[in-house]
């Protein structure tokens, strides 16, 4: 597609005030740097229609809702209960971009590791930070853009060389009504160490709002990052959601993402495989119903010889929901010996429900084993037939089913405590 198919972005109106009008005073150098890259993208607007990544998500309603970006610690607080995490968890809690002491945990300062706010981490770890922060996500990417010029806070993990983070790190991103905001997350993971990272999107129980993170992860040779994703926002939210990791040797990469919630929703993964033996699993369930739009976007690039990469993802679609799977393997000509494999399956349960799976290999190296395919279909009447003549009424039968087909995406969650939790929010929309 050339460039001038693609030169047509979504103005947003109000987005060059808000850039002149944000509050700088007292902004560390490295938050300094990161903003002024994104002025120009953020001006310019949100991706249009004939950019073929956004060809099937309209961000229109997002640029028509005008919602302003936050400026500052928000004024009050959401309640403790609505911002859960899963048990066992430290718990870090961002209200409108802005970390929220007094509902997160303390944060781990040592030599060996650090896990806090990146307002801290750019004070006292400022040459840590600079490993990731700004570094992996793409400076002509334009939702990375609009978050790197209105971006106030976020969580910063490192680890040094074989050092693990003791406990699982909970992400909660709240968002209040009338509110665009844009949390920056950064992770990094020195040679052999080892992190698990669960991040919940919430907000607003009513009232438009936008969560536009961007979450940037260097993981070290030998290294594994583990990451549950949680995006149960209102039937008001709009959310645009990046995560962009370089993957080094011999190093893992394990995500999972369940999405439920958001009237428009984009879940956005960019993953370089950098160095010989490095593996990503990226694997995810989505569930819309009412007019939802869930999109979910991969990108994995087979950088050098000897990678590999899995990506299993469904969706069930109700009533006018919307799914929409777009997902890329990239070969690199120096990546030989590589494997990458991707699969997506979409069940249908209205005849008004819409998916849109859009699988793609490009291959520039020619020893490689690489496979992609998808289904879209509705429950199989043979299966329900069965049920039925056990004695289950019809209802239940197809509910069985349902709950059988998520199970079964669910189940690449290992993580016990997590699992539990997704698995819950899973069953809170099956049974909504």
């Amino acid at each position: 597609m050339s460039a001038a198919l693609k030169a047509e972005p979504i103005a947003v109106a109000h987005i060059a005030d808000a850039i002149a009008q944000r509050p700088t005073r007292g902004d560390p150098a490295i938050r300094r740097q990161i903003r002024k890259s994104g002025e120009a993208l953020a001006a310019a607007g949100l991706p249009g229609p004939r950019d073929e990544a956004w060809r099937m998500t309209n961000l229109r309603p997002i640029a028509d809702a005008a919602l302003a970006p936050a400026t500052c610690a928000p004024a009050g607080a959401p309640d403790a209960a609505a911002v859960g995490a899963p048990a066992g968890a430290r718990r870090f809690v961002f209200v409108d971009g802005v970390l929220d002491a007094a509902l997160s945990d303390d944060p781990i300062d040592t030599k060996d590791m650090f896990v806090g706010s990146i307002a801290l981490a750019a004070r006292d770890h400022a040459d840590k930070l600079g490993q990731a922060f700004g570094r992996e996500a793409r400076d002509d990417d334009a939702i990375a853009g609009l978050n790197a010029a209105f971006h106030l806070d976020g969580l910063f993990v490192w680890a040094a060389p074989g050092a693990a983070i003791p406990e699982p790190v909970a992400i909660v991103n709240y968002t209040s009504a009338g509110v665009s905001a844009h949390p920056r997350h950064a992770f990094v993971l020195g040679a052999n160490a080892q992190a698990a990272l669960f991040e919940r999107f919430i907000g607003a129980p009513a009232g438009a709002h936008l969560t536009n993170a961007v979450a940037e992860a260097s993981i070290g040779d030998g290294a594994r990052l583990t990451r549950v994703v949680d995006q149960s926002a209102s039937a008001d939210a709009y959310l645009l959601n990046q995560f962009w990791a370089s993957v080094g040797k011999d190093a893992t990469f394990d995500n999972f993402a369940l999405n439920v919630g958001g009237a428009i929703a984009r879940d956005d993964l960019r993953v370089s495989l950098d160095a010989p033996g490095a593996h990503v699993a990226l694997n995810g369930v989505f569930l819309a119903d009412a007019q939802r739009h869930l999109d979910t976007a991969t990108i994995i690039r087979h950088a050098r010889e000897h990678t590999t990469s899995d990506e299993k993802y469904r969706g069930v679609l109700a009533d006018r929901g919307v799914g929409v799977f777009q997902g890329r393997i990239e070969v690199r000509p120096d990546a030989q010996k590589i494997e990458g494999h991707q699969m997506t399956r979409g069940l249908l349960l209205s005849e008004r429900a819409k998916a849109h799976f859009k699988p793609e290999l490009e291959i520039f190296a020619d020893d490689v084993k690489c496979s992609h395919g998808s289904t879209i279909g509705q429950l199989d009447e043979t299966a329900l037939f069965y049920l039925r003549s056990r004695g289950l009424p019809l209802p239940a039968a197809r509910q069985l089913l349902i709950d059988a087909f998520i199970e079964d995406g669910l189940d690449d969650v290992a993580d016990s405590g997590f699992r539990t939790w997704i698995g819950e929010a899973a069953a809170r929309w099956v049974r909504r």
